[in-house]
């Protein structure tokens, strides 16, 4: 198989995580970035009404979102992305219903 073109991500580098993660457990581990590799996050929903949640790298807050009512969500766009390294544990602490949309390249 051919190289891929290292200027661009490609369809196979993109991830797509839907979680429930429930409330009995206050954080819950999503996805680990395997040997090698980078993972970024692109955009986050969370559709779980009244909540509050936080998305941590490895045990680490990186940012926040907040649902204030029913029949709502709160979807956040990161341009630039939240990278996370190698080893490094994907990780929502705060339960309830998410999406987090990304991609995965060469380190």
């Amino acid at each position: 198989m051919p190289k891929k073109d290292s200027c661009c991500v490609h369809a196979s580098d993109l991830r797509d995580f839907t979680i429930d993660a429930g409330f009995s457990t206050p954080v819950f581990t999503v996805y680990t970035v395997p040997a090698g590799k980078i993972f970024v996050v692109c955009s986050w929903t969370n559709y779980t009404a009244q909540t509050e949640a936080w998305l941590r790298r490895s045990g680490t807050r990186v940012t926040y979102t907040h649902v204030p009512q029913i029949n709502s969500y709160d979807h956040k766009t990161y341009p630039c992305g939240i990278a996370f390294r190698a080893g490094d544990t994907l990780e929502i602490e705060g339960g309830g219903r998410h999406s987090l949309h990304g991609y995965e390249v060469d380190a």
